[in-house]
């Protein structure tokens, strides 16, 4: 997890694999592993990149 959509953020933990997670929203921003894409907790404790997880619902932009 970041602080912010790239890995020039802060990192802010770890989500171990496997695990399912609330999605807020989605904004275009640091490309990783060929997907811009970056995901905004609903929990708010940070973003994760597209790259490395399964998205199983529709995920508004923010």
């Amino acid at each position: 997890m970041r602080s912010g959509p790239g890995t020039g953020y802060r990192k802010t933990g770890k989500i171990a694999a496997n695990t399912v997670v609330a999605l807020q929203c989605k904004v275009n921003g640091q490309t990783v592993g060929d997907n811009s894409i970056w995901y905004k907790l609903a929990d708010g404790r940070g973003w994760i990149a597209a790259r490395y997880a399964l998205n199983l619902n529709k995920v508004p932009y923010c």
